[in-house]
């Protein structure tokens, strides 16, 4: 689903790969992806290993910090899935047998699968990137939805630009509720990104101006007692939620905010 793909979290750099065509890359994708658009009708392999050595290059000047998993997502017309299940499989044909790139990829078809040359040769960017590829890689997840879909909840995510730097981002947890961090800023900007409108804070903290706000008196303790702030807290956000507002619970740390998140899960959606 798109929101498991958002709190990876998708800012801190992941290989995010677009199957959809030019026009439609171009007109707006996630910030971070890159083009591979669909196949001519009736190219050859050889073709399709061009375009491979295509993609990886233009990886070289906005290398990922984190090869797993990698993100792939179309456009849902047949020639973007069918281009999207080649990629998936080729990549996994290419990890299980344990095959890589022996040739520089910066000349037409070097791209081969063939097995590891034991033998020194010169250092080729292409192809180490893409042996850390299929060392690091285990998974490979498909957007539900594809773009479409990404766009309808995250807009802010994409872009018209590929390589333009995200910014740290809360995490999603149900529509209407993002889980603030230490990371996450609370500029007008960055709560206009995701149309907050509303802020659990601790103590102390300046309240931005425009948002509603409920303070929790909690320290950052592990004696501290959230009893308290559990039925305020959940009812704060309950209210938001079912006025179409967007709340984020930003404690500063990493078990109060998640517990006050849960509390309201608990109360108010039955979760247990």
């Amino acid at each position: 689903p798109p929101e498991k793909v958002f709190n990876l979290p998708l800012y801190s750099g992941f290989l995010v790969i677009d199957t959809r065509d030019a026009a439609g890359f171009n007109s707006g994708h996630i910030a971070t992806a890159h083009n591979f658009p669909p196949f001519p009708a009736g190219c050859s392999h050889e073709t399709k290993l061009a375009q491979v050595e295509a993609l990886l290059s233009s990886f070289l000047d906005y290398t990922p910090d984190h090869y797993n998993p990698v993100v792939l997502y179309s456009d849902g017309s047949e020639p973007s899935e069918a281009t999207l299940r080649w990629l998936a499989e080729w990549f996994w044909d290419v990890k299980q047998r344990n095959l890589t790139v022996t040739a520089p990829a910066c000349q037409p078809g070097n791209i081969r699968s063939g097995p590891h040359i034991v033998e020194e040769e010169p250092y080729i960017p292409e192809r180490a990137f893409f042996d850390q590829v299929i060392a690091h890689t285990q998974a490979l997840w498909r957007i539900i939805g594809g773009f479409a879909a990404f766009h309808a909840m995250f807009p802010t995510l994409c872009r018209s630009q590929t390589g333009d730097l995200l910014q740290p981002s809360p995490a999603f947890i149900v529509p209407g509720v993002f889980l603030g961090s230490r990371v996450f800023s609370l500029a007008s900007e960055s709560l206009e990104a995701f149309n907050i409108t509303h802020l659990i804070l601790p103590e102390g903290v300046p309240q931005p101006e425009e948002i509603s706000c409920l303070t929790c008196r909690v320290r950052d303790s592990d004696e501290q007692n959230m009893g308290p702030c559990f039925a305020a807290a959940a009812a704060f956000i309950a209210e938001a939620v079912e006025d179409g507002d967007v709340v984020c619970v930003q404690l500063f740390g990493r078990s109060r905010s998640a517990a006050l998140v849960i509390a309201f899960l608990i109360r108010h959606r039955q979760m247990s």
